[in-house]
């Protein structure tokens, strides 16, 4: 990147468009937008902490919101500066059949910026403010009926806004000449010699405060180590539990059958087939002849004969 303004002059233009939108100056729409919400911060009269009113928790978020909006024009700007002035910093040896040199971007995309830069700049005309006007912002007007009851705001004088709009443009123009003096066309030495003065400090801010790492490091890591203990503990002991109660149900299962099968079904096939072989031998007896029937009869009566003559 840098120093490709002459080749690109419309995604320049349409580029320094977003960068004046988004720094907040009064010629585009984010100029409304940061306006009201500084100025909103700071007339509120309904925040509180801990269930307690807090009066000076508006102007504190004012501040705030001050001292990012001109870190917002100093870094927009400065991608600005690195990216389109200067000397062609890219490499001429290396075109791979595009070109030694950048070359504008088709209509397709030209067109496409030049829709968003001029919806950028028509976008001010619904949020002017009820200072210039003595009208509230048309947006602001829309969406007043979605606020709930307890979103209140204090009532100040338009100077007093007036003033508040020049403290926001102000900041925003520190933030612009800053980076214009530190980076336009890459004249100024200040940053080079910043970044050897204060290495330890850019490497920091450069990782952006290594909040990646620690976040691999403690969340994602420790996640991953808890897995896998949850992991074990599940294939492992609940699993486990799970399968020896399945192996116990199964070896009482099989006690139970074998009970059933050779006690108690054999106690019945026994009654059963000892009923069989008592009928079959009683069925010898049963021969249906007169003469066998005598017989059992003297027999019997021979035996009782001799029991009571034994007796006596």
């Amino acid at each position: 990147m840098g120093g490709l303004g002459k080749y690109m002059p419309t995604t320049q233009k349409t580029y320094l468009w977003a960068c004046i939108a988004i720094a907040g100056f009064p010629i585009a729409g984010g100029f409304y937008s940061k306006d009201e919400i500084l100025w909103k911060a700071f007339s509120q009269e309904h925040l509180a902490l801990l269930g307690m009113p807090a009066a000076w928790l508006g102007p504190l978020i004012y501040c705030i919101g001050i001292i990012t909006a001109m870190g917002t024009a100093f870094y927009m700007f400065r991608s600005y500066y690195m990216t389109f002035t200067g000397e062609y910093r890219g490499s001429h040896g290396h075109d791979h059949g595009h070109g030694a040199t950048p070359k504008e971007s088709p209509l397709s995309i030209t067109g496409v910026l030049v829709v968003l830069s001029s919806g950028a700049v028509l976008a001010s005309l619904i949020g002017l403010p009820a200072a210039w006007t003595n009208q509230p912002p048309i947006l602001e007007h829309f969406l007043e009926p979605s606020l709930p009851a307890t979103v209140r705001f204090a009532e100040h004088p338009h100077w007093m806004e007036l003033a508040f709009q020049i403290i926001g443009v102000s900041a925003g123009a520190v933030g612009w000449l800053v980076a214009r003096f530190l980076y336009l066309n890459g004249r100024s030495s200040v940053p080079a010699q910043l970044l050897l003065r204060y290495k330890r400090a850019w490497t920091i801010v450069y990782n952006k405060y290594y909040v990646d790492e620690i976040y691999d490091a403690t969340v994602v890591r420790g996640s991953l180590v808890l897995a896998r203990i949850l992991s074990w503990i599940d294939s492992r002991l609940v699993d486990g539990v799970v399968n020896l109660a399945g192996e116990v149900t199964r070896l009482f299962a099989n006690l139970d059958g074998a009970i059933d099968k050779y006690i108690v079904d054999g106690a019945v096939n026994l009654v059963a087939n000892s009923t069989i072989a008592a009928g079959r031998s009683l069925r010898r007896v049963q021969t249906g002849r007169i003469q066998t029937y005598l017989y059992g009869a003297l027999a019997g009566a021979l035996v009782v004969v001799l029991l009571n003559f034994l007796i006596r």
